[in-house]
């Protein structure tokens, strides 16, 4: 009988406010035979190390932000485990990761991540260029590179005001709030985009591109109820203007990998507010549309065809709250001293063959 070995996928990101535990419940959404399911956590209380629904194994390396000290745990750890692919999952995972990625394809681990210059396209700055280039509106913006700019900028812009850097957002409705703001934004670094704030309704996107120009799948959804990154719900809902904006981003930029793009709904018009390069933590309701990214994700990291559906169910709804995992404390000295936490017994070795396609 032919054998194959086993293929493992490892996935960040599993504290309960992130997306890690959702990303393996779209891995297991549609389950491959042979795969094994690896969570890498940043400290061993983070909830998704025991989630034994979804994962087969968890292991504590650290925070992914460490870069070059979280690289090198994993590329012991790829020996160790035969890690086939790492989804990272968070914006910040991916901006640790991008130039770390040859390191990884040494021990054999595969991602599907934008390239250092696409990220550099998140930048607000160049943003709206590049929604310039692609045919997506954008709202009414001011770029600051002064301090000067802000005593006049309401001549411009109509109140409430959201100024962005590549790291900070902040928003104003008076002038006193528009210098504090300004004073957050530019300790990030300046030039910075002043944009008006139309109070339309948000609409999220979340899409994956296949690097070629062109969008393997998209959802579109919209908040029902936020109390917090711990607590919220959101519908699917149909916004052709929203997927369209998705479809030119990823054209345009040829993007590699999963983003998430937020518009802003007002007048008859879609407004591009920003785009962010992750996995958003409500990724697990687009497979539960009926796109399922993740699974998508690692078989372009594989080099196989994505095989994603392009349409998806409007109506259903997520609500995210937190989950209660009781374990030992056994288990979370365990993780804490070792770094490991068991949960399954090895995967049963079977016929078909899921080497990484040439």
């Amino acid at each position: 009988m032919k054998t194959i070995t086993r293929r493992t996928v490892a996935v960040t990101g599993l504290h309960n406010a992130d997306s890690g535990v959702a990303v393996l419940r779209a891995l297991c959404a549609t389950a491959v035979v042979g795969e094994w399911r690896v969570g890498l956590a940043a400290n061993a209380l983070d909830e998704g190390v025991y989630a034994t629904d979804v994962l087969d194994e968890a292991f504590v390396l650290g925070p992914v932000s460490d870069g070059a000290l979280f690289v090198q745990r994993l590329r012991e750890l790829a020996l160790r485990v035969n890690v086939s692919v790492l989804l990272a999952t968070s914006a910040a995972d991916v901006a640790a990761i991008v130039p770390r990625e040859r390191q990884l394809r040494e021990v054999g681990v595969s991602t599907f991540l934008p390239t250092p210059s696409q990220l550099a396209l998140l930048d607000p700055v160049l943003t709206d260029r590049v929604a310039s280039d692609a045919h997506i509106d954008v709202p009414k913006t001011v770029v600051l590179s002064s301090a000067r700019q802000i005593t006049r900028l309401h001549e411009e812009l109509a109140y409430p005001v959201v100024l962005r850097t590549a790291d900070v957002t902040a928003e104003a409705r008076t002038l006193d709030e528009l210098c504090i703001a300004f004073q957050r934004v530019a300790a990030s670094g300046l030039p910075a985009v002043a944009q008006e704030r139309a109070s339309g309704a948000m609409v999220h996107v979340v899409g994956l591109g296949d690097g070629q120009g062109r969008l393997v799948g998209a959802v579109a959804a919209k908040v029902l109820r936020w109390e917090g990154p711990h607590s919220w719900g959101m519908t699917t809902i149909a916004c052709p203007p929203a997927i369209s904006a998705a479809s030119a981003w990823a054209a345009t930029t040829h993007w590699r990998g999963a983003f998430e793009l937020r518009i802003e709904l007002a007048r008859g018009r879609a407004l591009l507010r920003d785009v962010r390069a992750h996995l958003p933590a409500w990724i697990h309701l687009a497979t539960s549309a009926g796109v399922n990214l993740p699974r998508a994700a690692v078989r372009l990291a594989l080099r196989l065809p994505p095989e994603c559906s392009s349409e998806y169910a409007v109506g259903v709804s997520l609500v995210r709250g937190s989950a209660d995992r009781v374990v030992s404390a056994r288990q979370i000295s365990d993780a804490s001293a070792l770094g490991d936490v068991v949960r399954k017994r090895q995967p049963i070795v079977l016929e078909r063959d899921f080497r990484r396609a040439r």
